[in-house]
């Protein structure tokens, strides 16, 4: 139960992220698209984040605090 809450949590987090730096609809489509940067590799965030649990969630949230320059916190 613990896990669940702290992946909604960071979902919540990376999705708040996501429509600081894009408008609703490319923040939606932005996980499902494949992303070049080294972090990904060419794999969809969706899928970098369904392969590596919580740590890739909590790295994609930390690349995207990167991007728009706010503080992430555990």
């Amino acid at each position: 139960m613990r896990d669940l809450a702290t992946k909604l949590g960071m979902m919540m987090g990376i999705h708040c992220r996501l429509k600081i730096m894009y408008s609703e609809r490319p923040a939606y489509t932005w996980v499902k698209l494949p992303n070049t940067d080294q972090l990904f590799g060419g794999k969809r965030p969706a899928d970098f984040m369904i392969e590596g649990g919580i740590p890739a969630m909590a790295m994609v949230a930390l690349f995207l605090e990167g991007r728009i320059g706010i503080e992430f916190r555990l």
